[in-house]
């Protein structure tokens, strides 16, 4: 990551912290995260942001993703650092897919909603699937409306 971008993340300690609170929301279902989690996670961040190509002045989205997921059926405790690593990184993924037409809080309902739904917890079948649905809407088209291009001769 370059010296420039880094003036923009907040510091570890900030980034802690945030997590820090994060326990408060998972651990009534049984998710937290250890410190050691937490550095892991602050260093997936910088990483993905950094793929991504994307600036961010907060810890906000690890907080919306806790706030959405830490329910799901499909986390366990012992994994629940990992996949919330993987859904930050798509997360990221997507806005860059989707562009800006798609708020932070919408693409996060449509992560959890598929999560949750279609995908049973399956991160890979989950970026199929809400990339999908996201062009769909942006086009206001149905399903079934969405493939039928693909399927003429």
């Amino acid at each position: 990551m370059s010296d420039f971008s880094a003036l923009f993340l907040p510091d570890d300690k900030a980034l802690h912290a945030a997590l820090d609170e994060c326990n408060a929301l998972s651990a009534p279902h049984g998710m937290t995260l250890t410190p050691q989690d937490m550095r892991m996670l602050s260093l997936r961040r910088e990483e993905a942001l950094s793929r991504a190509g994307r600036l961010e002045f907060d810890a906000s989205i690890y907080r919306r993703l806790v706030y959405a997921f830490c329910d799901s059926p499909f986390l366990s405790p012992r994994l629940y650092a990992d996949m919330l690593g993987e859904l930050l990184e798509l997360f990221y993924q997507l806005k860059n897919e989707t562009g800006e037409s798609v708020s932070d809080d919408e693409l996060i309902q449509a992560m959890q909603e598929s999560f949750n739904g279609r995908a049973q917890g399956d991160m890979t079948y989950l970026g199929d699937i809400v990339l999908a649905s996201v062009c769909r809407s942006a086009r206001g088209l149905s399903e079934d409306e969405l493939w039928e291009g693909d399927m003429e001769p």
